[in-house]
């Protein structure tokens, strides 16, 4: 009895010493900040450090930082991405890191000056798809804003930086969110005076940002006719059908024979100019999706989708050293027991 008892409370210790469970290293952040338009020390009013663990847990923020700055006696886990969020001018700028093996970070953060000029900025409508769902048309537009001018500069106007057209029937607005890389940002967007013409404020940082605007309309007759403002000069535009079965007529649209099939047809038009208006008539097609969400969404329903949770050492140490005690514990009142009889 003795001998499993002593086992047990080695097998506890050793478990300890080996994994340390209460005690974390300690890390260190040093970084600066450039203002890339004028090329001089920059500025931020704060920087906060958040961990990217179960979501954005904030760590510590520093206000009024000029140049150089530091975080000192940071707790650093290796199995987590941390996150430095500066904000300068209403303008916020994200950077994700990890820890060297020497539990440092050397930082490097780039700010720039706000135009309001729309020169700064090209609009490209590369596509536009419009999908079958059970009784509903969604239409997705994907734009892509190349702010690409000299000096660099973020594009930003107090009364929209980003307008697009949402027709008055629509059903419901499914999502309009910005991405400047593999992560998409929900944007909260505002009904302008014009007809149909809503805005986001989203700053325009240098390089491309693509917004994706995408909503959904009745179709339960089977016949709907899509007319949309031009907001901005579109050189080319190809709009994809899904499924192919669906027939659309308009006399700005010429049917493209690559990818046309039984799955999905592909439109060409070009030179639409701002002011105008794309118009054509969509009517027939059979959806090829059954099991789609409510509300009109387009994402498909995955039964078998499946949780993965990823638990650190630390976190299984102390529950293999939970079942331990709980383990000693009962032998110590089975033995009791016995005795006590």
């Amino acid at each position: 009895m003795k001998k499993i008892l002593y086992t047990a409370l080695i097998t506890i210790l050793l478990s300890y010493f080996q994994f340390p469970v209460y005690s974390q290293d300690k890390g260190v952040i040093t970084g600066k900040i450039t203002n890339v338009s004028t090329g001089d020390i920059g500025k931020a009013e704060k920087i906060t450090l958040f961990i990217l663990s179960m979501g954005m847990k904030e760590i510590k923020t520093i206000e009024n930082v000029e140049g150089n700055f530091r975080f000192d006696n940071i707790d650093v886990d290796s199995l987590f991405p941390y996150l430095l969020q500066t904000h300068y001018k209403n303008v916020v700028y994200n950077l994700t890191f990890r820890f060297n093996e020497n539990k440092t970070v050397e930082a490097d953060i780039k700010i720039y000056d706000k135009t309001d000029l729309e020169e700064q900025i090209s609009v490209l409508l590369p596509h536009m798809l419009i999908k079958l769902v059970n009784n509903d048309l969604i239409i997705s537009k994907l734009f892509e804003i190349n702010n690409d001018k000299k000096p660099e500069k973020v594009f930003y106007k107090e009364d929209g930086t980003f307008r697009f057209f949402i027709p008055e029937d629509v059903k419901e607005v499914i999502r309009v969110t910005t991405s400047m890389g593999t992560l998409s940002t929900n944007q909260k967007y505002k009904k302008e005076n014009d007809k149909g013409i809503y805005s986001i404020l989203y700053p325009m940082k240098p390089g491309k940002t693509r917004i994706e605007i995408s909503y959904s309309v009745d179709y339960s007759k089977k016949a709907y006719i899509f007319s949309e403002d031009i907001v901005y000069n579109v050189d080319k535009l190809a709009v994809l059908v899904s499924p192919g079965n669906i027939e659309i007529k308009g006399d700005k649209l010429e049917t493209s024979n690559e990818g046309a099939g039984e799955h999905y047809k592909i439109y060409n038009t070009e030179n639409l100019k701002k002011g105008t208006k794309l118009t054509f008539e969509i009517s027939g097609g059979k959806s090829e999706i059954s099991n789609m969400t409510a509300g009109g969404s387009d994402k498909i329903q995955n039964p078998e989708i499946k949780s993965i949770h990823v638990f650190s050492n630390k976190i299984t140490i102390i529950a293999v050293t939970f079942l331990i005690i709980l383990i000693i514990i009962g032998i110590f009142i089975k033995n009791f027991m016995r005795k006590k009889n």
